[in-house]
C-alpha cells in the first residue's frame, strides 16, 4: 500500500492492492505475498515522469504485474493435489483516472454524487444452494486473463476496494450510507466491524481513497451520493486528505493477509448475511437470455451501474449473456453482455424483469 502524493510530479497518487491466497494455510499466505510483491515491484512511481506517461503506461504495467505474479505462482506449484493460488485486485490512480487490474472476487467500487458504481465483475460461478466457486485466479494456469479498466475520476469521489466478506454482508445502500461520511478511515472500520458483527467470514478487508480537490458541485450532493462538503483550498486541505489516505492505507495493509484465509478455489463461498434479505437470483453467470418487455410498459435500457441513467436501449428478442448478478435498490440486476443485435459486445446492467430464458 503506497501513498505517492508527496512527489514533485504528482502523476501517481495512490496504489491500493488486495490479494487473497487460497489452498493450504502456509501456501495461501505465501501466494498472497507473491501477488502483492509483484505489483509493488513493477508499479514504481519512478516509471512515470508525469501525468501523460502515467496515463499512457499504467494499464500496460498493471497487466504485466499480473502476468508476473501468475508466472511466479506457477513456479511454486509442487504438483500436489492441493490447489493453491491467489486472487488480486489493484487500483492505481492519479487525480483524473483510476487504472484497475482484477482477477477474482474482490470488488472495486466508485462512490460518486449519483451513487455507488461497481467497477469490477466477480469471477465466480453460481451453484445450487447459494454456493459459488472461483472461475479465475492467479497460479492455476500458465496463461491468465486479467480485466484491465480505466475509470475517469472527479474531485471528491471515493474509490473503494473490498473483499467478499464486506459486500456479502452489506448491501449497496448500506455501503453508500457509511462511505458518505467525511472520515474515510473511520468509514472503512465501520464497514469491517458491521460485516464481522453479521457473521461474515474472515476476509474482511476494505480500503478507500477520496480523490483530492473540491467535492462535486462545491459540496452539493444528491440523496444517496457523496456525504461530504467541499474542503478549503491550500496546504491545510492537502494535509487533511493525505492524512486520511495514510490512515486508510495502514488499515488495508494490516488486514490484507487475512483475506487469504477466507477464499477457496472451487469451494463454497460464504452465504449472504441473514440480515440482508435479497431474493435468490433467477439466473446465473453464463446463462444466455433474451430481452422481453412484454411484462411491463417500460422500454429496456442497460445502465453503467444499477439504478443509473439509461444508456443503451435493448429490444425484444435480443440475446444477452449474464456476467454477474447484484441486488440493489430493492431490485435484482444482472451485468450482461449483448451477444446479438446492433449493440453486440456492449456490457451493462439490466433489471431482472426485462430478461427471460432464450429457449
Amino acid at each position: 500500500m503506497k501513498d505517492y502524493s508527496g512527489r514533485q510530479v504528482p502523476s501517481f497518487l495512490c496504489l491500493m492492492a488486495l490479494a487473497g491466497g487460497f489452498g493450504p494455510p502456509a501456501r495461501s499466505q505465501t501466494a498472497a505475498h507473491i501477488a502483492l510483491d509483484s505489483v509493488d515491484e513493477l508499479l514504481d512511481p519512478g516509471r512515470f515522469e508525469g501525468a501523460p506517461e502515467f496515463n499512457a503506461a499504467a494499464g500496460r504495467v498493471l497487466e504485466t504485474s499480473f502476468e508476473l505474479a501468475n508466472s511466479r505462482l506457477r513456479e511454486t506449484d509442487d504438483g500436489s493435489e492441493q490447489v493453491s493460488g491467489a486472487t488480486l485486485t489493484v487500483v492505481a490512480s492519479d487525480a483524473s483516472s483510476a487504472f484497475i487490474g482484477h482477477v477474482g472476487n474482490a470488488r472495486a467500487y466508485l462512490l460518486t454524487e449519483r451513487g455507488l458504481r461497481q467497477l469490477t465483475s466477480d469471477h465466480v460461478e453460481y451453484l445450487e444452494a447459494a454456493r459459488t466457486r472461483l472461475t479465475r485466479a492467479l497460479g492455476i494456469d500458465d496463461e491468465i486473463e486479467t480485466d484491465i479498466l480505466r475509470v475517469p475520476l472527479k474531485a471528491g469521489e471515493v474509490l473503494l476496494l473490498c473483499s467478499h466478506g464486506i459486500y456479502s454482508a452489506l448491501d449497496e445502500g448500506e455501503i453508500v450510507a457509511v462511505m458518505g461520511a467525511p472520515d474515510t478511515a473511520a468509514a472503512c472500520r465501520t464497514l469491517a466491524e458491521t460485516a464481522a458483527a453479521r457473521g461474515a467470514g474472515g476476509d474482511l478487508t476494505v480500503a478507500a481513497w477520496r480523490v483530492p480537490g473540491r467535492s462535486l458541485d462545491e459540496g452539493a450532493v444528491t440523496p444517496g451520493g457523496l456525504g461530504t462538503k467541499a474542503q478549503g483550498k491550500g496546504k491545510g486541505h492537502r494535509r487533511r486528505w493525505v492524512v486520511a489516505l495514510l490512515a486508510v492505507l495502514i488499515i488495508a495493509a494490516g488486514t490484507v493477509v487475512g483475506l487469504g484465509l477466507g477464499l477457496n478455489w472451487f469451494k463454497p463461498a460464504a452465504k449472504k448475511a441473514s440480515s440482508v434479505h435479497a431474493p435468490k437470483a433467477r439466473y446465473v453467470q453464463g446463462d444466455v437470455l433474451k430481452v422481453d418487455t412484454s411484462g411491463g410498459t417500460a422500454a429496456c435500457y442497460m445502465t453503467d451501474y444499477p439504478g443509473g441513467p439509461d444508456q443503451v436501449r435493448l429490444y425484444d428478442g435480443w440475446k444477452v449473456r449474464v456476467l454477474s448478478t447484484m441486488y440493489a435498490g430493492g431490485k435484482r440486476w444482472y451485468r450482461v453482455e449483448v451477444t446479438e443485435g446492433p449493440s453486440a459486445g456492449k456490457e451493462g446492467y439490466v433489471k431482472e424483469s426485462f430478461l427471460a430464458p432464450s429457449g
